[in-house]
């Protein structure tokens, strides 16, 4: 008998659930989320209100780190002291995102033809830019992500999407597949629970040093982020974030290599801050240079499923640059 207590997700989604390591129909049976396949049987376990649907023999995230430790599972999580939260607080960004907001206005106008458009975030323990835009209540909003934060509705690995195929009508990877092992499986599993006529939208760094620590594995050019989405129809894409953001990134590894005290280089970083967080402001003068295509801090795309592949004959003739 189905249940649908112990979860922040609508019926209608749970209802999609399959099992992420053998693709079969899953479901909510009281405290845990079942394979209905025999062979399979695996029950994952719901952790305050959220299922965790994770195929550990594909990930790098184990079920059992959930369930012993769940408020340790944030890996984007700093632990610093008060003092050190106030001040970033009040530092300024050295980041600008120049076409989040016109992006997701975009997003909205696709999907209003649409009777309540079911969406999936990847990535969303916590609002990013202008991802709040999206959720209204027009739409169905899944919120999801590999750490426990204050949003999250279901804990997923991207390589493995427990949803059947035809789910979504879009998806978003916001700052997030720059964090994946495998971003071409992750896009490849977007593809498949999007429906024929399904949205993407993704936001990811070229000239960005490192963050997330560990959990930070690949850059892509513009083309190469075209490629990623090569079963997809490009709407619009272009950079989010210039070279002027790029530049103050770049000061501020510099500064950060030169000393090893972790506290030394919080203050550092902080004073970079200060003195160059106006280099942002100059991608808007630069962003639709050539030059900035070569050297841009990130790029986004938009685009809609596709049953072709654009062929990489096709792919260089959409190059930008200088």
């Amino acid at each position: 008998m189905k249940t649908y207590i112990n979860t922040k997700l609508q019926q209608v989604i749970t209802d999609r659930f399959i099992c992420p390591v053998c693709k079969q129909k899953a479901y909510i049976n009281n405290s845990v989320v079942k394979c209905s396949n025999i062979e399979c049987g695996i029950n994952f376990p719901i952790v305050k209100k959220i299922p965790i649907l994770i195929n550990e023999d594909d990930s790098i995230f184990s079920i059992k780190d959930y369930i012993n430790k769940p408020d340790n599972i944030v890996i984007s999580k700093i632990n610093i002291k008060n003092i050190a939260k106030r001040i970033i607080s009040f530092s300024p960004s050295l980041s600008n995102n120049l076409s989040s907001k016109n992006n997701f206005i975009l997003l909205n106008n696709l999907l209003s033809t649409k009777i309540k458009p079911k969406v999936l975030i990847i990535g969303g323990a916590s609002i990013t830019t202008n991802t709040d835009m999206i959720i209204n209540p027009n739409n169905i909003v899944v919120e999801s992500d590999v750490s426990i934060g204050p949003r999250t509705q279901i804990i997923i690995d991207g390589h493995h999407i427990p949803f059947e195929n035809d789910t979504f009508d879009l998806l978003i990877f916001q700052a997030v597949l720059e964090h994946v092992a495998d971003p071409y499986k992750c896009v490849q599993e977007a593809h498949r629970v999007l429906n024929n006529d399904g949205l993407i939208f993704a936001a990811t760094p070229f000239m960005q040093q490192v963050h997330m620590r560990a959990y930070d594995f690949t850059r892509f050019t513009h083309l190469g982020h075209r490629r990623l989405f090569r079963a997809f129809n490009e709407i619009e894409s272009g950079v989010f974030a210039g070279t002027g953001v790029a530049l103050g990134w770049s000061i501020r590894a510099f500064v950060n290599s030169l000393i090893r005290n972790k506290y030394f280089r919080f203050i550092l970083s902080t004073i970079v801050s200060f003195l160059f967080f106006w280099l942002k402001y100059i991608d808007y003068i630069t962003h639709n240079n050539k030059g900035t295509f070569n050297g841009a801090s990130g790029f986004y795309f938009i685009g809609r499923k596709s049953d072709k592949v654009l062929s990489d004959k096709e792919l260089i003739k959409l190059f930008k640059g200088y």
